[in-house]
């Protein structure tokens, strides 16, 4: 089947609705995922991990860390690739891409006495679903 016919396909029959992409489906579900696991993470709902528990994170490209979870902020470092760093909360930010793909979520991490922001596409860890806390409003832990 083409990926034309695949998308028509997720259109509703005589809806007149456009037809979209299963990959635009998957990927709002799991953005919509992602904000719901950050909120519950954040609240304490969630089983499993506490609050406020930082975890492991191992960089998948080399990555600048950042003041902010902007590409704006003001760069502190680099961490290289290979490196592993302690996450210790996951915010929300710029939208940037990366070798995991478009993502907004940005990583507060500590490597090698630095602390600030990378983006979380450059960080094999998986949000929210491995347990770091969602980042206070103020920004870091």
């Amino acid at each position: 089947m083409t990926q034309a016919r695949q998308a028509t396909a997720l259109a509703p029959p005589g809806s007149g609705a456009p037809a979209v992409s299963a990959a635009a489906l998957l990927n709002t579900a799991d953005a919509r995922l992602r904000r719901l696991e950050a909120d519950l993470l954040g609240a304490g709902v969630l089983p499993g991990e506490a609050p406020g528990t930082a975890l492991d994170g191992t960089v998948v490209g080399s990555v600048r860390l950042r003041g902010g979870a902007s590409t704006a902020t003001p760069v502190l470092g680099t961490v290289p690739r290979g490196a592993t760093v302690v996450i210790a909360c996951i915010t929300e930010g710029e939208r940037v891409s990366g070798p995991r793909g478009p993502d907004s979520y940005w990583d507060y991490i500590h490597y090698e006495g630095m602390t600030g922001y990378v983006a979380n596409t450059y960080v094999a860890s998986g949000p929210f679903i491995d347990g770091a806390p969602a980042c206070a409003a103020t920004g870091g832990p």
